[in-house]
């Protein structure tokens, strides 16, 4: 059966949607930012160092959501995003100035708008075919929340291994995501080693962050399906021509 033409109802509707995702992902972007500078003028115990790497992770992880549910179309980019402006008001939380109230209404106007049944026009609702494999997916997505769960987790430290363990880790994840010679094997063996130093200087329980996820990425990184796609198949050549039967000469 031929599909029906869209009408016009159908254009406005789409429209309207494509509006309203567009202004709640504006908004939640809003919220991070605004979590986040509340945050930083007003941190608690939390040391300048792991402030600055919690900023950091936290506004490249917001650019990957973003992109994932305005690009992508994604569901994760979604709930992503309503997880993310959750998490900012959660941060301004720890600041007692009047920029609290904004973040607390731009993160319930952002989570309203993101988890309305409109939006589900807007994202994907079925599997991409020929999906890349989830392990991959999760070694890859470490790069953006690599700085933010080791700022965390260092808390009211602040000393060179931290930033040391968030370079390799988001270094090696991008690389990995790239394709890049050599990456998995840093995931392997240099985010382990950079994380069990930062660990040593982390206070706990704090540190119990940094354990998690460097046990986890380990983990996933020493798995089969992690080699996968670093793998290069080797390319299919076509099969050799038939050589063509030698014409005689004419007389």
């Amino acid at each position: 059966m031929a599909a029906q033409a869209a009408t016009p109802n159908d254009l406005v509707t789409l429209v309207v949607v494509r509006r309203l995702s567009i202004v709640s992902a504006l908004v939640a972007s809003a919220t991070v930012v605004a979590g986040l500078t509340a945050f930083s003028l007003d941190p608690a115990e939390f040391s300048l160092s792991s402030v600055a790497l919690i900023t950091v992770g936290f506004l490249m992880s917001t650019i990957v959501l973003v992109a994932g549910f305005l690009l992508v179309r994604a569901p994760w980019g979604r709930w992503g995003l309503a997880g993310a402006a959750a998490a900012a008001m959660l941060l301004a939380s720890t600041s007692s100035s009047w920029l609290v109230y904004v973040v607390y209404g731009l993160g319930a106007a952002s989570i309203i708008g993101l988890g309305g049944p409109w939006v589900k026009f807007w994202v994907r609702q079925h599997p991409v075919p020929n999906a890349v494999n989830p392990t991959a997916v999760a070694l890859s997505s470490f790069a953006p929340v690599a700085p933010l769960l080791i700022g965390l987790a260092a808390f009211d430290t602040s000393h060179w291994s931290h930033w040391l363990a968030a370079s390799v880790g988001t270094g090696s994840s991008f690389m990995y995501s790239r394709g890049a010679p050599g990456a998995l094997w840093l995931m392997r063996l240099a985010i382990p080693v950079t994380s069990a130093i930062a660990i040593w200087k982390s206070p706990m329980p704090p540190a119990v962050i940094l354990v998690v996820a460097a046990l986890a990425v380990s983990v996933l990184a020493w798995s089969p399906p992690a080699a996968k796609i670093s793998s290069v198949p080797a390319p299919l050549l076509p099969p050799p021509r038939t050589p063509r039967k030698k014409q005689p000469d004419a007389p």
